[in-house]
């Protein structure tokens, strides 16, 4: 199952699904206008205390938690557009779309779909927090699509490559993407949460961009 690819009237994308094709309208939006790409993209990813340190040895800063804030932001946000905010049985609340359902995918790399990324997007921040239980911590990668000067993080050279080594390895036993609707300064935030890290197993799907609709595909 996937998400609708059209926007609804206030911007936001569709919350109806449709059945395994990538990209495709529901009844209610056939022909009318496609989602937005998104403006800024938040790939996030569920790290062991191994992880966490070799990431903040090479300088990835730690910052607190603020899920109580990002919480009751969203609420405000599904509620302003007439959504359920625990529509998807989540114990937080979720103004936008889970683009591949509510189970998301699984078995999937997403070594490719960083380095598309970095083709089109650059990185404002990377930083380590910790777990919304704090069971372990989350390495979160920012990207903007435009910039203004100075915002641009330029990761070290030893940074990069431990991070483009640690997808490279790494098949996530869950993915959730999720295509939230519009801020107040009208910009596209989407969100790829990643968890249970399986290096010792081969992926079976990886991740792609879509321009901004989201596709999974075999890995060969």
């Amino acid at each position: 199952m996937y998400a609708c690819a059209a926007a609804t009237e206030e911007g936001a994308r569709c919350r109806n699904m449709v059945v395994e094709v990538v990209g495709e309208m529901c009844h209610l939006h056939k022909g009318g206008k496609v989602a937005p790409r998104p403006d800024i993209i938040l790939v996030k990813f569920n790290l062991n205390p191994k992880w966490a340190e070799k990431f903040e040895r090479l300088g990835v800063p730690r910052k607190s938690s603020l899920s109580f804030l990002k919480e009751n932001a969203h609420a405000r946000q599904a509620e302003k557009l007439g959504r359920d905010p625990y529509r998807y049985g989540r114990p937080v609340a979720d103004s936008g779309v889970p683009v591949f359902g509510k189970q998301g995918i699984q078995e999937v790399s997403l070594f490719d779909l960083l380095k598309e990324l970095l083709d089109r997007y650059k990185i404002t921040d990377i930083h380590l927090r910790p777990r919304r239980d704090e069971k372990m911590d989350v390495l979160v990668v920012s990207l903007m699509v435009s910039l203004s000067p100075g915002e641009e993080v330029v990761l070290s050279s030893s940074a990069s490559q431990e991070l483009l080594s640690f997808l490279a390895v790494s098949c996530w036993g869950y993915c959730h993407v999720w295509a939230n609707p519009p801020s107040d300064d009208g910009r596209i935030v989407h969100t790829v949460h990643s968890s249970h890290r399986a290096p010792d197993s081969k992926p079976r799907v990886r991740l792609r961009f879509f321009d901004g609709l989201w596709a999974v595909e075999p890995v060969p």
